[in-house]
C-alpha cells in the first residue's frame, strides 16, 4: 500500500477479488440455469426472492466493510493495538445480525410471496429455497466479515480460496441434489448452504491465525464500525428496495418482465465483476491512505479506477447490445423472454459506463470519511428515481420502462462529480492543517 504505482498495487489486489467473484458468479448463474430446468414458475420464484438476498448480502458485507475500514485505517495511522476492539465486536455484532435477519426473514417470507405473484406454484418454490437459505444464513455473515478483515490485512488469496472452494462444492452438489436425489428446489438451497459454511471455514480458520480475538466490546467501537458500515449497508439495501418496486411494476406486463429483471442481475453479477472487485480493493486501500494522509496517492487511486472501470463497462455495454438473445438464452427458451429481454438489455447497457463512474466516486466518498455523501447518492439512486422514473416510463410500455436505468445513472453521475470536486477541495484543506499541526 506504500508503493509509490498506482496501477500495480491496485491490479495486485483485484486479480484475486475478481476470480473469486468470477468463481462466485458461476455458481449464482448455476443456481438459476439448474432451477430453470425444474421449470419456468421456479426461475421466477428465484427472481422474486432475489431482493431479499440482496438485502441479506447488503447487512452482513455493509457490516464487514464497516470493521474492515476500521481495522485498515488503524493500520494506515500504525495504530495495530486497536484492532483487537473492532475485531471482537465486529464478530458479535455479525452473530447479533444473523439471528435478527432470520428469525424476521423466515416469519415474513410467505406474506412477502403472497404479495409478489397469486401463482400457487411460484410461492411453493419461493418458499421451499428461501427457508433453507435464510435459516441458515450464518454462513454468509461470518464468511463477510472474516473475507473483509483478512483483506484488511492485504490478503487476498485466502478470502479467493474460500470463494472457488465454496463454489466448486456448489456447482457439483446442484445437479445430484436437484436431480439425482431429487430434492428439486430444495436441493439448490442445501447445495448453496454447504457452499457458503465450506466458505466460511477456509476464511475464519486464516483469520484465527492472523488477527487476534481476545480484545474488548465496546461501545465506542460499535459506533466507529456502524459509522462506517451505514452508509454501504444502506446502499445496499436500497437494491432491494427498488428491485421489489420495479417487480411491482413490471409484473402488470407479465410474469416474463419479472423473469427478465431476475435474468438481467443474474447476468450483472458476471459482467461487474471488475467493478465490485475494485470497489472491495479501494474501501481498505483508500482508507489506509486516507488514515496516513496520503492526498494524492487517494485522488490517483479514484482517477484510475474510474478510467479502468469505466474501460471495462464500455466493452461490457457493446456486448449487451450485440448479443441479448444468447445471453437471455442461457437461463430461458421463452420466446417472449427472449423478445423482452433482447429490447430490456440493449437500454440498460447504456447505463453501465456512468454507473461505473458513480459507484468508484461512492467508495471514495465512503473511504474518505464521506459517507454522508454516499448516501444521499445511494438515496436519489434507488429510491428518488429509479423507481418513480421505472412507473412514469411505464405508462409509455414495458420497452420504454427500461429507459429508467440510463436516465437514472446519468443524473446520479453529474451529481456525484459535483460531490467529488467538493471533497478533493475539502481534503486540500484537512490534510494542510494535519501538517501544520504535526508541524507545531
Amino acid at each position: 500500500m506504500r508503493e509509490e504505482s498506482i496501477l500495480k498495487p491496485l491490479v495486485k489486489l483485484s486479480l484475486p477479488v475478481m476470480f473469486a467473484l468470477l468463481i462466485q458468479s458461476f455458481y449464482n448463474i448455476a443456481d438459476s440455469f439448474f432451477v430453470a430446468k425444474v421449470s419456468e414458475n421456479a426461475l421466477t420464484a428465484l427472481s422474486i426472492i432475489y431482493p431479499l438476498q440482496l438485502l441479506l448480502n447488503a447487512i452482513a458485507n455493509g457490516t464487514a466493510i464497516g470493521i474492515n475500514t476500521l481495522v485498515s485505517r488503524y493500520f494506515g495511522m500504525g495504530r495495530k493495538k486497536k484492532v483487537k476492539s473492532p475485531l471482537r465486536t465486529g464478530l458479535m455484532l455479525m452473530v447479533i445480525s444473523y439471528v435478527v435477519f432470520a428469525v424476521i426473514t423466515v416469519g415474513t417470507l410467505k406474506l412477502f410471496f403472497q404479495f409478489s405473484t397469486d401463482v400457487p406454484e411460484t410461492v411453493s418454490y419461493g418458499l421451499e429455497y428461501g427457508y433453507i437459505v435464510f435459516a441458515f444464513s450464518i454462513f454468509v455473515f461470518l464468511e463477510s466479515m472474516f473475507t473483509k478483515v483478512l483483506q484488511a490485512k492485504e490478503d487476498m488469496v485466502t478470502p479467493m480460496k474460500g470463494q472457488v472452494a465454496g463454489a466448486i462444492v456448489n456447482i457439483v452438489l446442484d445437479p445430484i441434489l436437484i436431480f439425482v436425489l431429487g430434492f428439486g428446489v430444495k436441493g439448490a438451497a442445501i447445495a448453496t448452504i454447504l457452499g457458503q459454511a465450506v466458505a466460511a471455514i477456509i476464511v475464519a480458520l486464516k483469520a484465527k491465525k492472523v488477527f487476534e480475538w481476545n480484545g474488548k466490546v465496546t461501545i465506542r467501537a460499535v459506533k466507529d464500525i456502524y459509522y462506517a458500515a451505514i452508509p454501504q449497508i444502506i446502499l445496499q439495501s436500497l437494491y432491494t428496495v427498488y428491485i421489489m418496486g420495479l417487480n411491482i411494476i413490471l409484473v402488470d406486463f407479465g410474469e416474463e418482465a419479472v423473469t427478465v429483471l431476475g435474468i438481467y442481475y443474474k447476468l450483472q453479477t458476471f459482467f461487474f465483476i471488475p467493478e465490485t472487485a475494485f470497489m472491495q480493493v479501494l474501501i481498505p486501500v483508500v482508507s489506509y491512505h486516507y488514515g496516513a494522509g496520503n492526498k494524492d496517492m487517494i485522488l490517483n487511486m479514484c482517477k484510475t479506477s474510474i478510467f479502468m472501470v469505466g474501460g471495462f463497462m464500455f466493452a461490457v455495454m457493446c456486448i449487451f447490445m450485440a448479443i441479448p438473445e444468447t445471453l437471455i438464452g442461457i437461463f430461458s427458451q421463452n420466446n417472449e423472454v427472449k423478445e423482452i429481454g433482447s429490447v430490456a438489455l440493449r437500454v440498460i447497457s447504456i447505463s453501465f459506463v456512468p454507473s461505473a463512474i458513480v459507484f468508484m466516486l461512492m467508495t471514495f466518498l465512503q473511504a474518505t470519511d464521506n459517507g454522508i455523501k454516499s448516501i444521499v447518492l445511494a438515496v436519489l439512486r434507488q429510491l428518488l428515481l429509479l423507481v418513480p422514473l421505472a412507473w412514469v416510463f411505464s405508462h409509455a410500455g414495458l420497452n420504454y420502462t427500461w429507459c429508467t436505468f440510463p436516465v437514472t445513472e446519468i443524473i446520479v453521475m453529474t451529481t456525484a462529480i459535483v460531490m467529488y470536486f467538493m471533497v478533493k477541495k475539502e481534503l486540500t484543506e484537512r490534510f494542510k492543517n494535519r501538517v501544520k499541526k504535526a508541524a507545531v
